[in-house]
């Protein structure tokens, strides 16, 4: 493997469960259809996001795409996996029904900054842009992991498991 080293904590960053979503396809949906679709799932989110928010320490949309850093794995996990369920259920393609939400979580250190821009708390660093690269291979209606957020789970004993699928190029 990749052997980094020597091991050091930068003092502002913190170790953070990262979550990335969207929408496969979306761009292939009818504008109107993909507006529902969005409106509606941004909403439930919005909703959830509300109920959990001391464990939420930041979010974000921009189209399809949802952003969110949790302080914890378990809490997380347990999002990502309502989520996905909720998704499944009222979030399949306008013609055919399949899923297309697809959710990846990762956890590792994080810098907060300042946003300019929208005023609030964002994270970034090289964990976050890593969290990025798992949604995209996501299969849609699935959540995928990486191995340090499964790792993790298991340490604190979630009430979720993460099953491996191997390395998904």
């Amino acid at each position: 493997g990749d052997i980094r080293g020597p091991l050091r904590h930068s003092p502002d960053e913190q170790v953070v469960t990262i979550l990335f979503a969207d929408i496969a396809g979306y761009t292939r949906i009818p504008e109107t259809a993909a507006t529902a679709v969005v409106t509606r799932l941004m909403a439930w989110v919005a909703e959830r996001l509300r109920q959990c928010r001391r464990a939420v320490l930041s979010s974000n949309t921009w189209g399809d795409a949802l952003h969110v850093v949790f302080k914890s794995v378990a809490d997380a996990g347990k999002f990502a996996l309502a989520l996905r369920d909720h998704a499944r259920e009222h979030v399949g393609h306008p013609s055919s029904g399949e899923p297309l939400l697809r959710i990846g979580v990762h956890a590792g250190p994080a810098r907060p900054v300042h946003d300019h821009l929208t005023g609030r708390r964002r994270y970034l660093g090289d964990q976050v842009n890593w969290a990025a690269r798992i949604e995209p291979i996501t299969v849609p209606g699935e959540v995928y992991a990486s191995e340090p957020f499964a790792a993790l789970a298991a340490l604190e004993k979630c009430e979720f498991s993460c099953e491996y699928v191997g390395v998904v190029p």
